[in-house]
């Protein structure tokens, strides 16, 4: 009797257990589905930029600080207003 009574109690943590689990699956499925919606979108506006850059021939670039440490970003229309082959990152005293 007494090992039917700890079988059910097992039992009974283990549909508990697996019913958390199945909960805790499905937010991140959904956070999972929200970051890749995010990132189609912010796909989707990194081509709108590139494709107005290009058209306007209007380019831009970052350099992340401190700018004796940090890298210079050019955007590919900024390398092609320079006419410079396109280079990788690099310090931001090459940047101009």
């Amino acid at each position: 009797m007494a090992l039917l009574v700890k079988r059910a109690a097992v039992e009974e943590a283990l549909l508990r257990r697996t019913g958390e689990l199945a909960g805790s699956n499905t937010k991140l499925e959904q956070e999972l589905a929200g970051r890749r919606k995010a990132e189609e979108e912010l796909r989707a506006k990194e081509y709108i930029l590139s494709e107005s850059q290009r058209i306007a021939h209007v380019g831009s670039w970052s350099v992340e600080l401190p700018i004796d440490t940090g890298v210079c970003v050019w955007t590919p229309e900024t390398y092609r207003l320079m006419e410079s082959r396109r280079m990788p990152l690099f310090h931001p005293a090459r940047c101009f």
